[in-house]
C-alpha cells in the first residue's frame, strides 16, 4: 500500500501527540477498533464520506465521542474536517509502522498452504526475531495455491520457498537443459 504524504503527515501528527501522553499503544488500540466499526457497519462508512462536516460532526460526536478517548476522537474530526477521510487506511498502516519503529518491532507474514501451528509459529517467530535482533510479530496467512513449503514477507521483501516456485525453477531449468 501507497502512503502519502498527507497520510504520513496525520499519522506522525496523532503519533507525536500519543508519544507525548505516553498512550501509543491505547491509540493503536481505538484506530483498530475505529477500523473494524466502520468496516463493519456500511452506514457510519457512508456517513463518514458525507461532505457536509455539520451535519457528520453533529452525528459523529452523538455515535463516537464516548467510545473513544479525546485524543482519538480529535484527531477523527480533524481528520473528517480537513475532508482526508478516504486516507484513513493509509493513516492507520504509517501510524502503525512508527509505533512498531518505535518499538523496535517488526511484522512479518508466512504464507502456507495449510495453517501453522501455534508452536511453529512461535518458533518461527523467535527465529526470525533472533536473527534481526527485534521483537517479531508475524501473521500466517493460508493460500493453498503455493502446494507446500512457505513465503515469507518481510520488511517489503519476499522470501520464497514455496513448492509451487521450487517447481517454476525446476522447469526452468529443465526447459533449459533440452535447448
Amino acid at each position: 500500500m501507497i502512503i502519502t504524504a498527507h497520510a504520513k503527515r496525520y499519522a506522525k501528527a496523532l503519533y507525536e501527540l500519543a508519544r507525548e501522553k505516553n498512550c501509543l499503544d491505547e491509540m493503536l488500540t481505538e484506530f483498530k477498533s475505529f477500523l473494524t466499526l466502520i468496516e463493519k457497519d456500511s452506514d457510519l462508512n457512508s456517513l463518514l464520506n458525507l461532505p457536509s462536516a455539520r451535519e457528520r460532526e453533529k452525528i459523529l460526536s452523538t455515535l463516537l465521542k464516548d467510545r473513544f478517548s479525546e485524543l482519538f476522537f480529535s484527531f477523527l474530526l480533524a481528520v473528517l474536517k480537513n475532508r482526508r477521510f478516504s486516507l484513513i487506511n493509509q493513516i492507520y498502516r504509517d501510524f502503525q509502522n512508527r509505533i512498531d519503529s518505535y518499538y523496535n518491532r517488526i511484522r512479518a507474514e508466512a504464507i502456507t498452504a495449510l495453517p501453522l501451528p501455534d508452536d511453529k509459529l512461535i518458533k518461527l517467530s523467535r527465529q526470525i526475531a533472533d536473527f534481526l535482533n527485534a521483537e517479531v510479530r508475524i501473521e500466517n496467512k493460508v493460500d493453498p495455491s503455493i502446494v507446500g513449503g512457505i513465503i515469507i514477507r518481510l520488511n517489503g521483501k519476499m522470501f520464497n520457498g514455496s513448492l509451487l516456485e521450487q517447481f517454476k525453477k525446476l522447469k526452468q531449468y529443465l526447459g533449459d537443459r533440452t535447448n
